[in-house]
């Protein structure tokens, strides 16, 4: 017997989903009309377990739908059930659990779903590959137009060029004026009001021009896509074996 959770939510959206999302590590599938996420991981986990961890990978794909135009419009995902799955992927059983709702928003100038590199396979495995990846796209689910969470999308892409690619943020692209516009309105109550990551401006008040929450969301946008097609064009990890049903 294997582990699968059952999906629930708008049919279309699940329907685009299962045509997308094949990975070796996470698939997609549809049993009647209903629809099913399976994972690697899920098999040696138990029932409790597989749920929690069902609940990240809907986020992480909430956050990819955000941005990822094969996925688009996103909608809401429940977790419906737990359920057990035959060698001929048949559902033997099911164990209810109380409702995930995932909800997310997404824009209209998204990079086009014909590159490659924005194929949705490519990055759920790159996700599974990278911890620094997959929590990027779970924060990307409480959007990147206000300052404090698009300010830790950043620290984690700068943590991950800097201190795994030894590369600068120069390397993706990312001009280094609007990198201190961003960071200095981001951390100065003067400039970013409630919304700033401080509570308190020390020294003298910033002169600088303001980064608004709109620039700051087509900003961070980019640099996600920019850091995403670098790792994904550069970086040799090593491939996830798939699992078979011996």
């Amino acid at each position: 017997m294997m582990w699968a959770v059952q999906l629930g939510g708008n049919l279309d959206f699940l329907e685009k989903l299962s045509m997308n999302l094949q990975a070796e590590v996470l698939k997609c599938f549809s049993h009647g009309s209903r629809y099913y996420l399976i994972a690697e991981k899920f098999q040696h986990l138990n029932i409790d377990e597989v749920h929690d961890e069902a609940t990240k990978i809907t986020r992480m794909i909430a956050g990819i739908a955000s941005i990822n135009l094969n996925l688009w419009p996103p909608e809401e995902i429940q977790i419906l059930s737990v359920a057990e799955i035959d060698e001929n992927m048949c559902i033997v059983k099911h164990h209810a659990f109380s409702d995930l709702n995932q909800v997310s928003h997404v824009r209209a100038n998204l990079n086009s779903e014909q590159n490659s590199l924005n194929e949705v396979n490519k990055w759920v495995e790159l996700a599974f590959s990278s911890e620094n990846v997959a929590k990027v796209f779970r924060l990307l689910r409480s959007g990147i137009d206000d300052y404090v969470n698009s300010y830790r999308i950043y620290e984690i892409i700068k943590h991950d060029m800097t201190r795994n690619e030894k590369k600068s943020l120069g390397f993706l692209g990312v001009e280094d004026s609007k990198l201190e516009r961003f960071k200095i309105t981001a951390n100065q109550p003067d400039l970013s009001g409630d919304r700033s990551r401080h509570g308190i401006t020390t020294g003298a008040a910033s002169k600088r021009k303001v980064m608004t929450t709109n620039e700051v969301e087509s900003f961070i946008y980019e640099m996600v896509y920019k850091w995403l097609h670098y790792k994904l064009k550069n970086l040799c990890e090593k491939k996830p074996v798939s699992y078979t049903n011996d």
